[in-house]
């Protein structure tokens, strides 16, 4: 479901955090910096269609001191093509990107992406009618809250103005003195294992916290914070509802993705069968194909 990363100025991401981002989002990468003039004018520099993390490397590290975004993506609809890769351009001025899934109809092409429809239809047109507003309106920014659920956005200006819809759903570098914010965990190496297919523990919860982990076989790696929205997501299910969190893990949503749709059932389920990895990976799960 892709790793989204804003970025202050003069300020490095951790290499082996992009390493892993890559490694863990690998369907394109990409990036928008802000770039000053010797006369004091600035621009957006963007990049992306990057499928090899040698090739995304060399091209960002001449940039890597630069106020910008960095956008990892794990393909959840539309082809996997430079097209789809983030950063967006809404204008010359402002470009964004996504982490998420957005519930928006791919209506203008199956070919491309949630997000590419949400920036045609939804923000170039806010934007082309008064650019201002994506920056001093709170009812705009409330909406766009609103509607895509537990998704992020970030959003870039050329003059250095920077915003972040559902920033608390992430995480800043340092909260004394932030400056890198993330939108989720995927960056990181070290993981605690969350287990499934285990026996019931005492207070009948059947996936817990089991240590350090290398298995691929019965457990997927997770932080900590992900191992509690998948259980806020078995607890909001409810007994009847709560399988359906195991086979949304099996075919490789991330928590947040599916503690976003786990406000209902049928959220759930319909997340699952429109995901990319839906036939191939829920061989023997509950759901029927």
């Amino acid at each position: 479901m892709c790793l989204l990363i804003y970025k202050n100025a003069n300020i490095t991401i951790a290499e082996d955090h992009l390493e892993t981002a890559f490694n863990a989002n690998p369907h394109g990468a990409g990036f928008v910096v802000r770039m000053v003039n010797e006369d004091g004018t600035s621009y957006l520099h963007r990049e992306r269609g990057f499928f090899k993390y040698a090739d995304f490397i060399e091209a960002y590290r001449p940039f890597a001191m630069e106020q910008g975004i960095v956008h990892f993506r794990l393909a959840t609809a539309g082809l996997k093509n430079e097209a789809n890769c983030h950063p967006f351009e809404v204008s010359s001025a402002v470009h964004m990107a996504h982490n998420g899934i957005i519930p928006i109809a791919q209506s203008i092409s199956k070919e491309h992406s949630d997000t590419w429809h949400y920036v045609e239809q939804v923000i170039k047109p806010i934007a082309d009618r008064d650019p201002e507003s994506l920056w001093n309106c709170n009812a705009i920014q409330f909406l766009f809250a609103q509607s895509i659920g537990g998704s992020k956005l970030a959003f870039l200006h050329e003059d250095g103005r920077y915003l972040l819809i559902n920033e608390e759903a992430g995480h800043w570098d340092d909260e004394k003195s932030p400056n890198i914010w993330y939108s989720n965990d995927s960056y990181e190496k070290v993981c605690y294992g969350y287990g499934f297919n285990r026996p019931l523990l005492a207070d009948n919860k059947e996936w817990s916290f089991t240590g350090w982990s290398t298995s691929t076989s019965l457990a997927t790696e997770y932080g900590k914070k992900d191992i509690r929205r998948l259980e806020r997501a078995r607890e909001k299910l409810g007994v009847d509802g709560e399988w359906l969190v195991d086979d949304a893990v099996k075919i490789g949503m991330l928590p947040e993705e599916i503690l976003a749709y786990s406000n209902s059932f049928d959220d759930l389920y319909e997340a699952i069968f429109c995901h990319d990895n839906y036939e191939y990976r829920t061989h023997g799960s509950s759901i029927p194909l």
